[in-house]
């Protein structure tokens, strides 16, 4: 008796633990529009899976912006956000350098999100 109780309790233990949702991004779609002057306009959508372990006030977002030519030579890109929303609002994000681009991070850092999809669109 004791010995099926204690083989009950070790898998539901078990399986309650593979049962967790994953946190993970769900989706990604890049849209981009070259325009005449050749100025890139990319427009992102990310979809994220929070479960408020990691993502749990927002996301980053890297972008290279230094490149080497093929002559060896550093090569340096502007590089500007547009605008950034959360699920279809705009959302409050900061910017700052790397040492091979800019990263984006997105989020209110006194709010926490709620559990769930979250869709990111960054311009």
């Amino acid at each position: 008796m004791i010995r099926r109780l204690l083989l009950s309790l070790f898998l539901c233990a078990a399986l309650s633990g593979a049962a967790q949702s994953v946190e993970l991004i769900t989706r990604f779609e890049s849209d981009v529009e070259v325009q005449t002057n050749g100025d890139l306009i990319v427009t992102e959508n990310i979809t994220v899976a929070a479960e408020l372990r990691e993502i749990r006030r927002g996301i980053l977002r890297d972008y290279p912006t230094v490149y080497s030519a093929p002559d060896g030579r550093r090569v340096v890109i502007g590089f500007d956000v547009i605008s950034v929303e959360r699920n279809g609002k705009n959302e409050q994000y900061s910017l700052e350098g790397l040492s091979n681009g800019k990263r984006i991070r997105i989020g209110n850092p006194s709010e926490m999100l709620t559990r769930g999809l979250h869709i990111y669109t960054i311009k």
